[in-house]
């Protein structure tokens, strides 16, 4: 799914989208999304052997609020070698790029982390390269996480290589980050 453009209203300071929201059947990566969401893209998972369909229901209130999407969706066959890992809601296969989740504008004052999300970023390993350093484009706040113990304090300066742990990821709170 690329989203190009999806405009719906913010999302509460706890993250939930009680005035709009999108929601998406059979994938339980976001449970509801909302806020502003540009250039970016997601993938939902879908059983292969489902009957049903994938349904995206948009739901809004009676606010006043300039809503819109434009998102395109495609299809990936399953041996697909351009295919995301199950379980990947971002799929990157570029040596740069940028990270953006949903609801991700820095300069919004309702850039708010969405409740029920629950997914995981991957990164196709590119030949020749053997390390990945990541920047914070917004608040500077940002701390890798190892298995299940959270590493704070931790000194994690902008263009510093991230620690190797096993079973571990990055914690954002601005939620853009740009690798190279």
């Amino acid at each position: 799914m690329d989203v190009t453009d999806v405009r719906l209203a913010a999302p509460t300071a706890n993250g939930f989208c009680d005035n709009d929201r999108l929601t998406f059947s059979q994938d339980t990566k976001w449970t509801q999304v909302c806020g502003i969401t540009e250039d970016t893209h997601f993938y939902l998972d879908v059983d292969p052997a489902a009957s049903s369909t994938l349904d995206f229901t948009f739901v809004t209130d009676s606010t006043n609020f300039d809503r819109r999407w434009r998102i395109k969706v495609s299809q990936i066959c399953c041996d697909q070698i351009s295919m995301a890992p199950s379980g990947c809601g971002q799929y990157f296969t570029s040596t740069t790029g940028t990270i953006k989740g949903w609801n991700s504008q820095p300069a919004e004052p309702a850039n708010t982390y969405l409740a029920g999300q629950n997914y995981a970023i991957c990164m196709r390993k590119e030949i020749n390269r053997c390390s990945t350093t990541y920047l914070d484009r917004g608040t500077n706040i940002f701390f890798p996480v190892c298995g299940d113990t959270l590493e704070w304090p931790f000194s994690f300066l902008p263009g510093t290589p991230v620690p190797t742990c096993g079973g571990g990821f990055i914690m954002s709170v601005s939620q853009q980050l740009i690798w190279s």
